[in-house]
């Protein structure tokens, strides 16, 4: 239900279009399909402060395209993304120190994104 633009400004945030309807969301890095749902991954750098990410969720909307969860890793940088068998990634940081720390993404029982360090 939509396709992705790289945006030329810069070469870590990607324009999602949708398809029918032309709305469109900047979102960092590539989106990755999260399965058994209509939302979207997307986990890239941030341009105006080197040396962090973030981390969105899209919710794919047959009519729009909208962020509803953004979190931001001030001075971390990406080890991996492991999709465990649950359907939702694990994700893996490394700070400015050298230390790791391993994020969980769930559902919780309204249906809402969160985030937790594991």
């Amino acid at each position: 239900m939509y396709i992705v633009k790289e945006n030329s400004r810069d070469g870590s945030t990607f324009l999602l279009v949708h398809q029918v309807t032309g709305d469109q969301l900047e979102v960092p890095g590539i989106a990755q399909p999260i399965p058994m749902s209509r939302s979207l991954l997307c986990l890239g750098s941030l341009p105006d402060r080197p040396g962090s990410y973030s981390l969105a969720i899209v919710s794919a909307e047959p009519q729009l395209l909208r962020t509803v969860f953004q979190q931001d890793f001030p001075e971390q940088s990406l080890v991996r993304v492991v999709w465990e068998k649950d359907g939702l990634p694990m994700i893996t940081l490394r700070d400015s120190v050298g230390d790791l720390s391993n994020w969980k993404l769930t559902r919780g029982v309204n249906q809402q994104w969160d985030l937790h360090k594991v």
